[in-house]
């Protein structure tokens, strides 16, 4: 029978679906079942677990639901995000801090302008090589012990560059900076997805990068603070022990507390029922990822890289992320090379740039 025959008389001969304007309550799905046109398509509806599992809960009990699982997952994803931004970009500030004096980190470990700049394509290259291989761990393992693996990695990096007493010891920290921290951004981009439709991500990740913003702020004040010669210690290789600190601390936060998948032991996912996980990830599109789903299907991995959209996207991110790094990377030795001010005072005028970039617009 074709589409055509299914016509408005047919349906409207049915008393269960007469008036129903969608699939809501699910009323009318007696009606499908003797409706001899629609024989076998409401018998599959009917027996769908996921259908069956989304009629559990109405609309307004499912956005409900939505804001307690918001509650639960983006604060802690936001908190990694923000100190890996710290981690990454405290190299700019510290770069000027106590310019001129003994404790300057290039007088330190007697560095020169054109090999710090090394140092920044050093980092690149590491998160680039290791972004992929990275996530491919997320498959055979959980969002909460992948995050928990690489934040405790880079937490340690960043505390042990505060000892470093060469050129070569700065390099290696932030060559494993960058292969370290290249998981956060991707993993935390495919946890969302595992936990929200694709209508509902953007507003999530609009969250995420505008609150991680605020590691500029962070990182100014810090390199602000009247830190050096305390215990000892250059100003900049306190900078690095408290942000190494800092990350051991969220880490242990994400490991206590950051739930894995909707459809996770409830183990995993305390401040859900087995009832609202299942109907969670119901919800979810067919394609969504599973905690089940350890394959990888090569042949949709070679539609999408055929798909002319990826690209244009790739290009998007390279041409934002050119001029976000350059700029988070340089600002400080711009603003500082001014003389406006003391060195100490100049990393307060970094907090005016970075205050637009942390603000909500619309």
């Amino acid at each position: 029978m074709t589409t055509q025959t299914l016509g408005k008389d047919n349906l409207s001969n049915t008393p269960d679906i007469d008036g129903e304007k969608n699939l809501g309550g699910l009323g009318g799905l007696s009606g499908l079942e003797n409706t001899p046109e629609l024989n076998g398509v409401a018998g599959d509806l009917v027996q769908d677990p996921d259908l069956e599992a989304r009629r559990q809960f109405t609309y307004e009990a499912g956005e409900k639901l939505k804001r307690r699982v918001d509650w639960h997952l983006l604060p802690l994803l936001i908190l990694a995000y923000l100190v890996k931004n710290m981690d990454g970009n405290v190299v700019s500030y510290v770069k000027v801090m106590n310019s001129g004096k003994s404790t300057n980190v290039l007088k330190e470990l007697d560095i020169s302008t054109d090999q710090w700049a090394d140092m920044s394509t050093i980092f690149t290259v590491f998160f680039f090589i290791f972004e992929i291989p990275s996530n491919l761990i997320i498959k055979w393992s959980t969002p909460r012990l992948h995050f928990v693996r690489i934040m405790g990695s880079w937490s340690i990096v960043v505390a042990c560059t505060a000892a470093v007493k060469s050129m070569g010891g700065l390099f290696a920290c932030r060559a494993l900076l960058g292969a370290f921290e290249a998981g956060l951004y991707p993993g935390i981009l495919y946890q969302l997805a595992c936990w929200y439709r694709p209508d509902e991500i953007a507003i999530r990740m609009s969250a995420l990068g505008l609150l991680g913003q605020f590691s500029g702020i962070i990182d100014a004040l810090l390199a602000f603070a009247y830190i050096d010669g305390k215990g000892g210690l250059s100003g900049w290789r306190w900078c690095y022990l408290i942000l190494g600190l800092l990350g051991f601390v969220v880490t242990l936060l994400i490991f206590l507390f950051l739930p894995d998948w909707p459809d996770s032991p409830p183990s995993r996912r305390q401040f859900l029922t087995p009832e609202e996980g299942t109907f969670f990830a119901a919800r979810l599109p067919p394609n969504s990822a599973r905690s089940t789903d350890l394959n990888f299907d090569w042949g949709a991995i070679k539609k999408e890289l055929k798909s002319p959209i990826l690209y244009g996207f790739a290009l998007i991110q390279m041409l934002f992320a050119s001029g976000v790094t350059g700029l988070s990377f340089w600002l400080p030795t711009v603003i500082a090379g001014f003389g406006l001010t003391s060195t100490a005072n100049s990393q307060l005028l970094n907090i005016p740039p970075a205050l637009p970039t942390a603000t909500p617009r619309r």
